[in-house]
């Protein structure tokens, strides 16, 4: 049985990240898996890894045309489920029961595909003078236990501290409320800013803030808008787990440590497909999931790519 099992799911695998480019098209389409043209809804957290995918899918099949609609995550599976326009969503989860039961009624199913390991990012601005906090300070912050600076650092010459985030309905708040705060209810004083460009902006401007958001936005060295941004923010460290053995106590969202499950707000990036065939759709997951493509964006971008991403190194006698 236990043969079987691995051979089920070594099949599984290679139909979900290599599926035919050719035939199996769409029912009475021209669409195959590299041609055509779709919409897709995306979380707006990952704009940036998202836009830099497609542009390299485009270049790569230039018969394809791939829209991305970015939305809040919530907004995101929605739009896939409801609506015949979205067959393809990326975002942080899979979807819940009563999701699954409804796309069953649509007479067709999700198929949910990892695509990489992600990190929220803690932001604040450049000239505020504190630079990490421990667990109990950023859970006091996000719950609203916490108001003040001068709570994290008494010589703090700061005020009230202004926290934000980009939507209500954003995965980013769906990852804090079930997966740090558990049970415990968002600061309600907390400003929403309507998108992570916005969360950028407000803390750039704003000494006293501290905002929260994917951490593709700040960690692709090579991205001009990234290194804009950077240079009027800073990113907080946090204190880690007990159980990670790396050599410092707080941990900034570098790749290595999200891996190593030392950073300590990390979530999964999932496509969500309810596509009936080999379509369009099915082709861009096949190339996200790809090491030699669509991974290796994901590792410029900062994310910790779910597949293996090999590179050839030669050295010289």
């Amino acid at each position: 049985m236990k043969g079987v099992f691995l051979i089920t799911v070594s099949i599984f695998l290679l139909w979900a990240c290599n599926p035919p480019t050719t035939g199996n098209q769409q029912s009475g389409s021209t669409e195959s898996s590299t041609s055509g043209e779709i919409y897709i809804a995306v979380d707006e957290n990952f704009r940036p890894v998202i836009d830099s995918e497609i542009n390299v899918f485009h270049h790569l099949y230039p018969k394809a045309k791939i829209h991305p609609v970015y939305l809040p995550g919530e907004d995101a599976i929605k739009r896939m489920i409801g609506s015949d326009t979205f067959r393809l969503a990326i975002v942080t989860r899979n979807l819940s029961k009563e999701e699954e039961d409804f796309v069953k009624t649509q007479n067709t199913s999700n198929r949910p595909m990892p695509i990489a390991q992600d990190a929220i990012a803690v932001i604040a601005h450049k000239d505020n003078p504190d630079s990490v906090l421990t667990t109990e300070q950023y859970r006091g912050i996000l719950t609203g236990k916490i108001t003040s600076w001068k709570q994290i650092n008494p010589t703090s010459k700061l005020g009230a501290i202004l926290l934000v985030y980009d939507d209500k309905r954003s995965g980013t708040v769906t990852f804090i409320k079930d997966s740090i705060l558990k049970g415990e209810k968002l600061y309600e004083k907390a400003y929403t800013a309507n998108g992570s460009s916005n969360v950028l902006d407000y803390v750039a401007k704003t000494p006293e803030a501290i905002g929260i958001l994917g951490v593709n936005w700040v960690s692709d060295s090579d991205d001009k808008q990234a290194v804009g941004f950077l240079r009027n923010i800073k990113v907080i460290g946090l204190e880690s787990p007990s159980d990670c053995k790396w050599t410092s106590k707080y941990i900034k969202p570098y790749q290595g440590l999200i891996k190593g499950k030392c950073y300590p707000i990390s979530r999964h990036l999932y496509s969500l497909n309810r596509e009936p065939g080999f379509g369009l759709g099915t082709g861009f997951v096949s190339f996200l999931c790809n090491g030699e493509n669509g991974q290796r964006v994901i590792l410029k971008a900062g994310l910790v790519p779910y597949y293996a991403v090999t590179r050839n190194i030669r050295i010289k006698p």
